[in-house]
């Protein structure tokens, strides 16, 4: 009789399995730091457009009222800290196609020369479009 194995633990069978994470606001972190929490064998690698990981837009409003005097503080966590959890993060690279079959995306970076990465597992994370 065959065992029916779920999609955690097949991903767990794979030596230092990698999770795609494409959006680097709250949202974004969010998932990563989650799946951190769940596995810690698992790699996150977070994608985001700009060099501002888990910088906040929705606190805008607050800096330009000026109840943030800086808008630095609008960022919760530094890259370093965030890569000290465990996450790998890549600024200034977009993903510009995705291959859901074959596990792997391209990713744009910001001299516009392209790398593919492989993944186990992918989740979409919309932030803000400048």
């Amino acid at each position: 009789m065959s065992k029916v194995v779920d999609k955690h633990e097949s991903l767990l069978m794979k030596n230092n399995p990698k999770i795609l994470v494409v959006g680097g606001s709250d949202a974004g972190l969010s998932a990563a730091l989650r799946i951190r929490e769940l596995d810690s064998s698992i790699t996150p690698i977070m994608v985001l457009a700009d060099e501002y990981p888990n910088f906040s837009i929705c606190g805008i409003p607050f800096y330009l009222s000026h109840e943030v005097p800086d808008y630095w503080h609008l960022a919760h966590r530094t890259r370093s800290e965030i890569e000290s959890l465990g996450i790998e993060v890549r600024t200034s690279t977009r993903a510009s196609a995705i291959d859901p079959k074959a596990k792997t995306c391209r990713l744009r970076l910001s001299d516009d020369s392209e790398e593919e990465v492989q993944y186990d597992q992918h989740h979409w994370h919309r932030s803000r479009i400048c």
